[in-house]
């Protein structure tokens, strides 16, 4: 039988054989993977071989036309509006900002009342004043318009704002006013033609 301090020492002992053991383990693992790490990657993917054929030019047949800017709805009535503003020495740029509050420049407009065109005519005063039929007719709107506000501009004695006011809702609206010595009800609409005038004159139509 052994003694207790040799069976102690013996155990002591393997302690410590497994303790070292491990130790040398865990650095050994740990070489390897910082190895590994500091290692360049391996690539193993082969190039591709580059297999496009040239390419050969053709004549192109369809070559596509050049862009062509479209006019806009203002543009597009604008040498007729200055012809028939000039026809009634009316300012085109006041005729332009009358149709461009009226109806944007769109000739198929009509009102809930019954004003039609691109100058919002009404058929009543569009038969008393002789004007064409078909007040959806640009040519004809803008004729019958010019002649209406040619009137009502004079009846005022050129003041634009009574002349424009009686345009948009008749003189038996404006007289008072005019009497009176007043703005108008609708002197909103007076400025917004006003505006649209003073936009007309610097940029034009665009």
């Amino acid at each position: 039988m052994y003694a207790p301090c040799e069976i102690f020492a013996t155990r002591l002992c393997r302690a410590y054989t497994v303790i070292v053991m491990r130790r040398l383990v865990y650095t050994f693992l740990v070489l390897i993977f910082a190895a590994a790490a500091c290692s360049p990657a391996v690539t193993t993917k082969r190039k591709r071989k580059n297999k496009k054929k040239p390419r050969t030019l053709h004549a192109n047949t369809n070559v596509p036309k050049p862009y062509k800017k479209r006019k806009s709805q203002c543009q597009l009535y604008e040498p007729l509006i200055r012809e028939t503003a000039k026809k009634y020495k009316l300012e085109p740029e006041l005729v332009m900002g009358v149709v461009k509050v009226e109806s944007g420049f769109n000739p198929g407009v009509k009102s809930r009342v019954g004003a039609r065109g691109l100058m919002q005519v009404m058929p009543k005063t569009g038969k008393y004043m002789k004007c064409g039929s078909d007040l959806h007719d640009p040519e004809e709107n803008i004729e019958c318009g010019c002649k209406v506000l040619r009137k009502y501009t004079d009846r005022y004695k050129g003041n634009l704002v009574y002349g424009l006011s009686a345009y948009n809702a008749g003189p038996g609206n404006t007289n008072p006013s005019n009497r009176l010595s007043e703005l108008p009800f609708n002197f909103r609409y007076v400025e917004k033609v006003l505006r649209w005038r003073n936009v007309f004159v610097r940029f034009g139509c665009r």
